[in-house]
């Protein structure tokens, strides 16, 4: 069996869910305080399920990946943590 690996030392990574795109431009939202930011970022290596962030996040930083309501998600709403997912 052959098989590829990559590492990325010391690289952020999120669920690849949590990413989003305009204009060919990754930005996902991050959490802060009690409401979303729309936070550009720079990515590099990625997996299936994960995405390496090279700039835009720092450690410790949460970003959403998704609504249990189905609604879209977008800046400045108030918002309402109902899990956290491992990092």
């Amino acid at each position: 069996m052959t098989v590829t690996i990559s590492s990325q030392p010391d690289a952020l990574s999120v669920p690849r869910e949590a990413l989003h795109f305009e204009n060919h431009k990754p930005y996902v939202f991050k959490v802060v305080n009690d409401g979303l930011v729309r936070t550009p970022v720079t990515t590099g290596e990625f997996s299936m399920t994960r995405e390496a962030i090279l700039s835009g996040l720092t450690q410790g930083d949460y970003v959403a990946t998704g609504s249990t309501s189905g609604q879209p998600l977008q800046e400045g709403v108030p918002i309402k943590i109902e899990s956290e997912v491992a990092r």
